[in-house]
């Protein structure tokens, strides 16, 4: 029990069995002010004691606050007056400087440079293949869609994220279309391409396909209902009676013969703007228009990012059939004609419509061979209405030989570029399909100097398979020709399509059956093994991988071009504000040239640089004073120096 006389707090021991009901009630009033606790908690066996502390109403009183005549008392007080104004205007003042401090770091930090907005096809070098001839897969000696897949590594090595297929559709003995949903039996089955587009979408590649609306084979089921004067397909192609017993109009073909040939099974003539074997689709006729967007939409739902409209420049004539001026080359009633890019735009409509993401958007190129500039401006369409993502010249492919100078290489280059390339973006193609070999009509040393001018202007880079390899023009017999097609132009051409030249084992290590086309000779020397091995030295390959690299820098990606032609030398600028510019310089002719360069007008060139290509390999990393040291361009050499930002 507690001592009344004392203020010392006990502890009393209790047994839990001397605790009963009425008990701990005068517990709980005595406890009630928090001054009793349980040390133990009454925890243990039979012999336990629950030990209580109890605190006597003597103890020290704890503090419980001022009370209102001490805080007036406080606040009236001249020091904790003087206190509150001086903490007062600290915070006010120290708020002040941060949000000064913040607008003049705003005002004066260097701002992030401007990046336009490119889509992947402004950026990505787009490789074009030629599934016949890239790699055989099942050893029939033709190149097929598991092949191509099979090869992908080498698209990453290179550095290339999107490929464009030569045209894939099941064909005739002409190489006209039959079908423009079904694939060529030689090169697999529609599962395989369906499989090969969702492997592709895994590796981050895009697939650009051709789309071919100008015409088909004659064994197309429209042209065969056509003939019999079907009523859905009466008017699917473009047909006339003879005028005077003879062809309807004085249309010519790309051969300079008439584009009619007269059906026997009508009795009336067909138009073809090329081979006979062509008949021209009536693009006038709006069940065709949706007959060729259900094809868009076809290939699109399986997920193709692209696609290259073939001889976009033949699509639509004049519905009259008006005869042409017979005193002009430039066939006004059938090339070029102004519905054709109303046509493209309801594509382009098509397309964007499946454009739903970033890094997703659907794009549609052409080549154009017979347009001048303002009908190759027209493609692209306007602001009220788009047509083509990108137009390709061949300008590079026709006139760039050993002998374009530098005024050449400047009109080239003018031709294709306009004042405003963000709208009007460039293609720049150095060979394709139906054109002699890059490194044919140039020679490897001057083949590289040929990518530098096409990698760094502004522009999409296209490709062509095999010429990063130096790749010639087959030599190609009638022997071995015959049988795989009856279209002799086609002949003519398919040396320039001879297998791709992977190594030295049999076949290139293109097929482990017959090649469909004679591999060319020189394979044990020019061929990928070849051009990576260790040890073998600098190279056209080697070249064009990192030029595909150096293209990927800012500058060269969307910077300005600035273009200047002295002494025989043509040089240019690429210069985008904020980033490292570079300054190219080419002597594609035969004796060397010694340069030096100059600000120029807009100051594009700095007093120093660093080389970082050089296309016989010399001067790596040398700095240069570009206003006091001149530079010797070898003949066909091509050099590169890196500007500060």
């Amino acid at each position: 029990m507690t001592d009344a006389n004392t203020n010392k707090d006990e502890k009393i021991p209790i047994k839990p069995e001397e605790v009963d009901d009425a008990d701990v009630n005068e517990f709980d009033s005595a406890l009630d002010d928090s001054k009793a606790h349980f040390l133990n908690g009454g925890k243990g066996g039979d012999d336990s004691q629950a030990v209580v502390e109890i605190q006597s109403g003597s103890s020290d009183i704890s503090f419980t606050g001022l009370t209102k005549e001490d805080l007036e008392k406080y606040a009236k007080d001249p020091f904790w007056i003087r206190l509150r104004i001086i903490v007062f205007a600290l915070f006010w003042i120290g708020w002040v400087v941060m949000l000064v401090a913040a607008i003049v770091i705003i005002v004066l930090a260097p701002r992030c440079p401007h990046r336009p907005d490119l889509k992947w096809y402004n950026k990505e070098v787009v490789y074009q293949v030629y599934p016949e001839s890239f790699q055989d897969s099942d050893g029939d000696g033709v190149g097929d869609i598991q092949g191509i897949r099979t090869r992908f590594g080498y698209f990453k090595d290179l550095g290339v994220k999107s490929i464009a297929l030569g045209s894939i559709f099941k064909k005739d003995d002409f190489n006209a279309i039959v079908d423009h949903k079904d694939v060529d039996p030689k090169l697999g089955t529609l599962a395989d391409v369906e499989s090969f587009l969702k492997f592709a979408k895994i590796k981050g590649v895009k697939v650009i396909f051709d789309f071919i609306p100008n015409y088909t084979s004659r064994n197309h089921t429209w042209f065969v209902q056509s003939q019999k004067n079907d009523d859905k397909y009466k008017d699917f192609y473009v047909w006339a009676d003879p005028v005077n017993g003879g062809v309807p109009n004085n249309w010519k073909n790309v051969k300079g013969v008439s584009a009619w040939t007269l059906d026997p099974t009508r009795n009336q003539y067909y138009l073809h703007q090329f081979s006979e074997a062509f008949p021209e689709l009536n693009l006038h006729n709006e069940d065709v228009k949706k007959e060729l967007e259900m094809i868009l939409r076809f290939w699109l739902d399986r997920d193709v990012r692209g696609f290259h409209l073939v001889d976009a420049e033949f699509l639509v004539e004049n519905e009259d059939l008006a005869d042409e001026d017979s005193s002009s080359n430039d066939h006004m009633q059938t090339r070029n004609y102004n519905e054709t890019y109303s046509l493209i735009k309801e594509w382009r409509k098509v397309l964007d419509g499946y454009s739903d993401k970033p890094g997703r958007e659907r794009m549609m190129y052409t080549t154009l061979s017979y347009a001048d500039k303002d009908e190759q401006l027209a493609y692209y369409g306007d602001d009220a209405m788009r047509g083509l993502n990108v137009v390709v010249g061949d300008g590079l492919m026709k006139e760039l030989t050993k002998n374009c100078n530098a005024d050449c290489l400047r009109t080239l280059v003018d031709a294709e570029l306009t004042n405003d390339t963000l709208k009007q973006w460039p293609g720049w193609m150095l060979g394709n399909k139906d054109t002699s070999r890059l490194s044919q009509r140039l020679g490897n040393g001057r083949a590289i100097t040929a990518y530098v001018l096409q990698m760094l202007l502004p522009g999409t880079v296209f490709n062509y398979y095999g010429d990063e390899l130096g790749m010639v023009d087959g030599v190609v017999s009638s022997t071995d020709t015959d049988g795989l097609t009856n279209n002799p132009d086609e002949k003519d051409r398919l040396k320039y399509r001879t297998p791709m030249q992977w190594n030295a084992s049999v076949n290139a290590g293109f097929s482990s059956g017959k090649p469909w086309l004679p591999v060319n000779t020189n394979y044990k020397t020019v061929n990928l093994g070849a051009k990576t091995a260790v040890y073998s030295g600098f190279n056209i390959f080697k070249a064009v991988k990192l030029l595909i690299a150096l293209r990927e820098q800012e500058s060269n990606m969307f910077g300005k071009l600035y273009t200047h032609v002295d002494d025989g030398t043509f040089w240019f600028v690429r210069k985008a504000p904020g980033f490292p510019g570079y300054l190219v310089a080419i002597n594609l002719g035969s004796t060397p040239l010694t340069h030096k360069f100059y600000q120029g007008a807009e100051g594009e060139v700095t007093q120093s640089g660093k080389v970082v290509f050089h296309s016989e390999n010399k001067s790596l990393k040398d700095q240069i004073n570009l206003m006091t040291q001149y530079i010797e361009l070898g003949p066909g050499t091509a050099v590169v120096i890196e500007m500060p930002a």
